[in-house]
């Protein structure tokens, strides 16, 4: 974990604080491939120069994983979509899908749809 997020982490204000760091840090040990910084006021992750997952954390209570491209769209004929199997998601556009951590989150789906997402890049 970097000291920015370090900082940013211990002074986070929300009501799902534990939930966030807790996640975080899976991804963290989990993905090490991935550099993490502070995008959106969020922590957010990249491979290889390029963000690839993103935390939404507002309005509170809001708690959202984002796997994305960056802010551009892309077109839709390069559509990256796939099966996300057991987490409350929707897909945004071709290359942007939206998932929900609430109560049912599982860490174990939610890592496989990582993986997959990805290997699309690998």
């Amino acid at each position: 974990m970097s000291s920015d997020l370090d900082v940013f982490l211990a002074d986070l204000q929300h009501s799902r604080k534990e939930e966030i760091a807790r996640l975080y840090s899976r991804i963290c040990a989990e993905f090490e491939m991935l550099e993490s910084e502070i995008k959106w006021n969020a922590p957010s992750f990249k491979l290889e120069g390029s963000n690839v997952l993103t935390f939404r954390l507002f309005p509170e209570p809001v708690f959202q994983l984002i796997l994305h491209l960056g802010a551009k769209k892309l077109p839709a004929s390069r559509s990256l979509k796939f099966e996300v199997n057991e987490l409350n998601h929707r897909w945004a556009d071709a290359n942007r899908c939206v998932i929900t951590v609430d109560e049912h989150f599982e860490w174990e789906s939610l890592k496989i749809a990582i993986s997959v997402w990805l290997n699309k890049f690998g």
